[in-house]
């Protein structure tokens, strides 16, 4: 048993929180690999819960720390190699929602311009005095 076994708790929270970062992001990234916008914003609301639970879990884990005459900068760097991966896998996904945005937004220019031909189509086949009586129906 640890001679710190509150600062061990506080460890395992903050690792808990961590891996359900982790969890989330992935399900992110297969949200937006799935253009299921509604699931990734409930995904980015829980997230956002989280944070708070995980900022402070993390900053009593520095009180324990130092009440244990710990480095607190030390403790917390012991999470450091998750953090950088949860870090890679937001970025990961950053560059998946700027895909999606940029396919659907040449997908909306495409709608527009085969909107605008068709009605150069329909200008070319409508004579101006169907285009009137069209205008008072």
């Amino acid at each position: 048993m640890s001679a710190h076994p509150t600062l061990d708790r506080r460890r395992s929270a903050v690792a808990l929180y961590l891996e359900q970062w982790r969890v989330l992001t992935v399900a992110e990234g297969d949200a937006i690999q799935q253009d299921r916008w509604t699931e990734l914003e409930r995904l980015q609301a829980t997230k956002q819960q989280l944070q708070v639970f995980l900022n402070g879990a993390v900053e009593e884990m520095r009180c324990e720390a130092r009440l244990a005459g710990q480095d607190p900068d030390a403790v917390v760097q012991e999470f450091h190699g998750q953090v950088i991966g949860l870090v890679e896998q937001e970025s990961a996904n950053g560059r998946r929602l700027t895909l999606a945005r940029q396919q659907t937004q040449a997908a909306q220019q495409e709608l527009e311009s085969a909107t605008q031909q068709l009605r150069q189509v329909r200008h070319a086949y409508v004579r101006p005095a169907d285009i009137q009586w069209q205008s008072y129906s």
